[in-house]
């Protein structure tokens, strides 16, 4: 399936293609443990980001529709029964959402 990246330490937002296992989503974002936002699009959209990027001493942000995200994000689709499935939206849609932050020191 068709998957988009987002990348806030290259600055990058590159297509990939996904097998949809949720061991290989953590591999690809670098989590332990990640999180759903949903976003929006035609069909169902989301973003999977790192549940635990806050709790790190810094990171990398970037904000997607003026929504601050931690690390790295990778975008898919969902269908009726909540299957992940290939996303529908664009590059350049994506790119054109987002605004690099850089790294961030967060104070907990």
């Amino acid at each position: 399936m068709r998957t988009i990246l987002i990348d806030p330490v290259t600055q990058t937002v590159t297509e990939l293609e996904f097998t949809g296992n949720y061991k290989k989503i953590q591999e690809t974002i670098g989590c332990r443990c990640f999180t759903v936002v949903n976003i929006d699009g035609p069909d169902q959209e989301a973003i999977f980001i790192d549940d635990e990027g806050l709790l790190k001493e810094s990171g990398h942000v970037f904000k997607f529709n003026d929504y601050p995200l931690v690390g790295k994000g990778l975008i898919m689709g969902c269908d009726k029964e909540g299957d992940s499935t290939g996303t529908t939206l664009s590059l350049s849609s994506i790119t054109n959402q987002i605004e690099w932050m850089g790294e961030c020191t967060f104070n907990l």
